[in-house]
């Protein structure tokens, strides 16, 4: 009934911009130069999630610049105004290397094509776990399939397994547990680390191995769990395993 979780489920790294000053607009930019709303995805800081709740719905606070168009194509936008003001800004110093260089410059030697457009892809997800863990080890999860940054790791359903019962499964007790035993002492101040890679490894239950009776259960379970109850501090008091 167990196996490793990247059996059930794809796990990946949160959104990585390589330039936080560039990609990630706040209301007073986009306002500023007028950029359109179909050039801005929504993404989450792991700041902006609360511990104390299951269920996430953070406001909106800041939004991914995801422009794709050529600069031809951009004309009379307020997209290409902020490409063009910050193409000639200092990119951040954690990405240089010696001299000061531009932010054009530094993104234009990470990858051919537009260097104004992401160069990874912002893949939006119902449910997303930290990299480090502390005190509380459960999930983050969202109604809504949503952009999370770096700091976490999105997990998503393969093999006929819904969203919610993938969140049910990293509800429990049983995953908490995992965690706890696989995860790498090296973050310091008694921290967690679950690495993107070798979290797909960690054992999990099968959820595919349920039959739907089990997993209707199972899901009704972790709603109650999510909706009447604050995440556990450590993993001994989160959901109990599958029902038999």
């Amino acid at each position: 009934m167990f196996v490793e979780l990247g059996h059930i489920a794809n796990v990946n790294l949160g959104f990585k911009s390589l330039q936080n000053s560039f990609y990630y607009v706040n209301k007073a930019t986009i306002e500023s130069y007028g950029i359109e709303g179909r050039f801005l995805t929504p993404v989450v800081m792991l700041k902006d999630l609360r511990g104390s709740v299951y269920e996430q719905a953070p406001g909106a606070g800041l939004w991914l610049f995801n422009c794709k168009d050529k600069e031809a194509d951009l004309r009379g936008t307020g997209a290409l105004r902020y490409i063009e003001a910050m193409a000639i800004r200092s990119a951040s110093d954690k990405k240089q290397a010696g001299k000061a260089q531009t932010i054009r410059t530094v993104l234009e030697a990470q990858s051919g094509g537009l260097w104004y457009a992401p160069k990874a892809r912002p893949n939006r997800h119902h449910i997303w776990v930290r990299k480090a863990y502390n005190a509380v080890f459960a999930p983050f999860l969202f109604g809504k399939a949503t952009l999370v940054d770096q700091r976490c790791n999105s997990v998503s359903p393969l093999g006929g397994v819904e969203w919610k019962e993938l969140a049910a499964v990293l509800t429990t007790s049983l995953f908490a547990y995992s965690l706890e035993i696989n995860g790498a002492a090296s973050m310091g101040a008694g921290a967690l680390e679950a690495p993107t890679t070798k979290l797909r490894s960690y054992p999990v239950l099968d959820a595919s191995q349920l039959n739907p009776k089990m997993r209707k259960e199972l899901v009704a379970l972790a709603e109650t769990v999510w909706g009447a109850e604050a995440p556990s501090i450590g993993p001994r008091r989160a959901l109990s395993p599958a029902p038999r």
